[in-house]
């Protein structure tokens, strides 16, 4: 009776994949580790905008950092889009003061 290697092949690919990204999980920084800005590319007070602070909100809670919720509309969602197109790709589109 031969012996299906196919199943341990993916049982050993498996555990080198986990053994290669775990220590990359540890490496990490805490994120978020300042203010974090959502930009909303429309007026406030319209539905996206309460979305947006409702989930803003709930990210404040678990990950205890503000979450500000910054509303840039016009141009058709041109401008909010365009201000989070330029941002710094850290994760934390301003930085304090900037903006």
């Amino acid at each position: 009776m031969p012996i299906n290697r196919r199943p341990l092949l993916q049982l050993a690919f498996c555990a080198l994949g986990c053994g290669l990204l775990a220590p990359s999980a540890f490496a990490q920084e805490n994120y978020p580790n300042r203010v974090v800005r959502i930009i909303v590319p429309f007026a406030a007070g319209g539905p996206a905008d309460n979305y947006a602070r409702y989930v803003a909100q709930k990210l404040g809670d678990a990950f205890n950092q503000p979450f500000i919720v910054e509303d840039k509309p016009g141009a058709g969602s041109v401008i909010g889009t365009d201000a989070a197109a330029k941002a710094a790709p850290d994760g934390h589109p301003f930085h304090e003061g900037a903006g």
